[in-house]
């Protein structure tokens, strides 16, 4: 009877150890995606001048396994929900694995306490950072 149960919980560990090792073998099919991002958000303008151009840059890495074309967004959103309109709008090609840097630069002049520049992918990702008016 002793024997029994050692024999079952040797089975046991030679069946989880099969199992664990079956994992690590079998070829884990690899996930597509498309990174978007700021390369240095800590150089993101945060508080500005009205009138004064800013520049900013983001990216846009391929991971889909095949060539494909971004259409991006790039507009200011104020915290009152206001929009005023599109800074930019582009589209770009990018082969797998391949990376772009896009550089964008915006001016305000109308007065406001904060806003989201946003950036926009057609699939489906969205980045963005705020800003708000200098106090002097």
């Amino acid at each position: 009877m002793k024997s029994d149960k050692w024999s079952l919980i040797a089975v046991s560990c030679i069946i989880v150890l099969l199992v664990i090792t079956l994992l690590h073998v079998v070829d884990r099919t690899e996930a597509n995606f498309t990174e978007l991002y700021f390369e240095n958000p800590e150089a993101l303008p945060s508080e500005i001048e009205l009138g004064e151009t800013y520049e900013f840059s983001f990216s846009i890495t391929n991971n889909l396994e095949t060539t494909n074309t971004y259409t991006y967004d790039v507009y200011i959103e104020f915290d009152d929900g206001e929009d005023i309109g599109e800074l930019g709008s582009s589209s770009i090609t990018l082969e797998d694995s391949s990376k772009a840097i896009i550089k964008e630069s915006f001016v305000i002049s109308q007065n406001f306490d904060s806003a989201k520049v946003i950036i926009d992918l057609d699939s489906g990702e969205t980045i963005y950072f705020w800003i708000s008016t200098s106090q002097d």
